[in-house]
């Protein structure tokens, strides 16, 4: 079916993006971050962040299971920390040990979800 060729085309993107290890430096990044909204790199520099905070807490909710969603179909999965309204989501590729173009990939994913809510 083609919903199981789009998991297979994912898990397939996921696996050759997770080879890619940034090798950039924290400027490269930063630069690079520019063209997402909201996100940072962390202080350790393995990872990148974001948090949202929503119009009600049903509409958060709604946000981290768009979020969980778009993680299964990667095969990429954030750590992601939700309280009342708000939703924080910090993106690394745990076996690379650091970030990876998975990581900006899910980024923008995670972004037009975010603007699709806002827009509503």
């Amino acid at each position: 079916s083609n919903k199981s060729y789009v998991g297979c085309c994912c898990t397939w993107i996921a696996l050759c993006c997770r080879k890619i290890c940034c090798e950039q430096s924290d400027d490269e990044i930063n630069q690079r971050l520019r063209i997402f909204d909201g996100w940072v790199l962390s202080p350790d520099k393995t990872s990148i962040r974001r948090e949202c905070e929503f119009d009600s807490f049903k509409v958060a909710v709604c946000f981290f299971n768009e979020v969980a969603k778009l993680a299964e179909e990667f095969d990429h999965h954030p750590d992601i920390f939700s309280s009342y309204r708000t939703v924080k989501i910090e993106l690394s590729t745990h076996d690379a040990h650091g970030l990876t173009e998975l990581d900006f990939n899910l980024a923008e994913k995670i972004d037009q979800v975010i603007r699709k809510i806002f827009e509503q």
